[in-house]
């Protein structure tokens, strides 16, 4: 298996730690989350929460369904 290294402490990075936030696109808020270094919590990634994302779905169907 291939690491990389955190640019910030420089140390290799196995493995992830995580944080929820909001993401602000274009006005619209969505959930994200980031990707941190487990050692010095840089931020090494954001992206939309896929998780909340398919909850969001979800629950739009079924309101769909409702109607």
């Amino acid at each position: 298996m291939i690491f990389g290294k955190c640019p910030k402490c420089d140390q290799l990075v196995t493995s992830l730690t995580g944080s929820t936030i909001k993401m602000t696109i274009d006005e619209t808020i969505f959930s994200a989350v980031t990707l941190n270094c487990p050692l010095c919590l840089t931020v090494l990634g954001a992206q939309i929460d896929p998780i909340a994302v398919k909850a969001d779905t979800v629950d739009e169907v079924i309101d769909g369904l409702k109607s």
